[in-house]
């Protein structure tokens, strides 16, 4: 019995102490934050995008006819 209590101590020390993924899961959290502040910026503009590329569009038709 002591020897399965050992064990399962050992086990949960290894556990607790293993920082291994540690850095993978900062990585993908940074990785997040810069994604959601992209998509934040492109919404940000979208509005004054959509008018440059009505004038375009508007700009083209006028001078293909």
């Amino acid at each position: 019995m002591a020897n399965i209590i050992d064990t399962s101590r050992k086990a949960a020390k290894r556990f607790t102490s293993d920082e291994s993924g540690a850095t993978a899961i900062e990585y993908s959290l940074i990785v997040a934050l810069i994604f959601l502040g992209i998509l934040s910026a492109l919404n940000a503009f979208s509005a004054s995008n959509s008018a440059v590329y009505e004038k375009i569009s508007s700009s083209l038709d006028t001078a293909a006819k």
